[in-house]
């Protein structure tokens, strides 16, 4: 290749995944990609289960990061970060395999005023359906994963984008220093998403790959179903996103939409008895509510309208919500 090649970290936060590791890791080391061009960084939130014989074959090669407790995605990644010296950051799930081809596709694409790259994710266990082409950008504040379920080869997908998926989130290091990193009152879910929307609200863009594949366990990591902490985690910063990042026409429009699709799945968990659900709904918008002054502070809304092709429509997001309630 003409240009020279970047320093890439590979930042890998594993809580409880080790049953992945050793498949990740190894695809990880079968990149085609000087090895003196990447290092890789471990970061463990606080496991219960021991990961030492998972790693093993890898131990010399990897930096192996132990952090005291569960701090969630967000503050893990951003810990993680503040050891790595890469010019750009990979944040990789530890239910992921990259192809090895990978890190050519992306470094191909890389431009200064790009944030965040987004490769072609696959379901692992089914190669031929997509998980993500990249996350849009709801009226709720919610991303949805593009092309989910659809058939692999069949369409072509548009370039931009609003973040690059959180199960491999491949980033420009200064322009992720520059924008804080993660929001860690998230703790975990749509903090990619927030991330890559306040990129392009401080003029970075994010963009698909199709050539750089990933495959992905999904629900390796955080499971699959709509669990309660889903539930709770997933709305309170929904709501937390808008109030940040959307022009006050939006952001009204969003919590008028919010609260009508909340009414309906309050209802639900009621009638199906899923209290714990209830709590979780409740909780979401009343820690939002209570933090919500100190959410403002960190407001910098997008001054464009909410209509070029980082956005879906409000009839997408109703389907997201529902394909997140199976």
């Amino acid at each position: 290749m003409k240009k020279s090649l970047p320093f890439v970290s590979i930042i890998i936060l594993n809580y409880n995944s080790e049953k992945y590791l050793y498949d990740c890791l190894e695809s990880v080391f079968k990149i085609n990609y000087p090895k003196a061009k990447f290092e890789v960084i471990l970061a463990d939130n606080n496991s219960s289960k021991n990961f030492d014989r998972e790693i093993k074959d890898f131990k010399k090669m990897i930096k192996v990061l132990r952090l005291g407790k569960n701090y969630g995605y967000a503050k893990g990644n951003n810990l993680a970060s503040k050891e790595a010296k890469g010019d750009y950051f990979l944040f990789l799930n530890p239910d992921t395999k990259i192809d090895k081809n990978y890190f050519r596709e992306i470094i191909k694409e890389i431009k200064q005023n790009i944030f965040s790259y987004c490769g072609k994710i696959l379901f692992m266990d089914n190669l031929d359906l997509i998980n993500s082409t990249g996350l849009l950008m709801t009226p709720i504040g919610v991303g949805i994963d593009r092309g989910i379920n659809e058939k692999d080869g069949l369409k072509q997908y548009s370039k931009y984008i609003a973040s690059a998926s959180g199960a491999a989130f491949f980033c420009n290091a200064l322009v992720f220093k520059k924008l804080g990193g993660f929001d860690e009152n998230y703790f975990a879910y749509v903090e990619e998403l927030d991330l890559g929307y306040r990129g392009w609200i401080n003029g970075y863009s994010s963009i698909f790959i199709p050539k750089a594949v990933v495959h992905h366990k999904v629900g390796g990591v955080f499971g699959n179903t709509e669990s309660p902490l889903r539930v709770y985690y997933s709305r309170r910063n929904g709501l937390s996103t808008m109030l940040k990042n959307f022009r006050s026409i939006d952001l009204i429009n969003g919590f008028i939409i919010s609260l009508s699709l909340d009414a309906t799945r309050l209802i639900k968990y009621l009638k199906n008895k899923e209290f714990n659900k209830i709590s979780s709904l409740s909780r979401a918008y009343f820690d939002f509510f209570y933090n919500s002054n100190k959410t403002i502070e960190k407001r910098t809304p997008m001054s464009l309208p909410q209509k070029s092709d980082i956005h879906v429509s409000l009839l997408d997001s109703i389907k997201e919500t529902k394909r997140l309630e199976k």
